[in-house]
């Protein structure tokens, strides 16, 4: 009876990996798409820095500034993504 306990919990703590790892292979999938976004949001940071005036100083700086914190944003993204995927697709021991 206790075998039978233990078998069932175990298959019970597997399910929950799988569950929680298949949620997090959903997340990876959400933030991969939210990558053109990012990238999109720092080519216009950029484009608005590069027409702006030069009279317009403070704002070209502004805007060169929100492009290269996107820029660290998806960054970070990627460094996320990259360890998810790592971590995913690892063998069970």
């Amino acid at each position: 009876y206790q075998m039978l306990l233990k078998r069932e919990e175990h298959e019970n703590r597997y399910r929950q990996l799988v569950t929680m790892l298949s949620d997090l292979k959903s997340e990876v999938y959400f933030m991969s798409n939210n990558m053109e976004y990012i990238e999109a949001v720092m080519s216009d940071a950029f484009a608005l820095y590069e027409n702006l005036e030069d009279s317009q100083e403070e704002n070209r700086q502004l805007s060169l500034q929100i492009a290269k914190d996107v820029h660290e944003i998806k960054k970070n993204y990627l460094r996320v993504i990259h360890g998810i995927d790592q971590i995913s697709d690892k063998e069970p021991v």
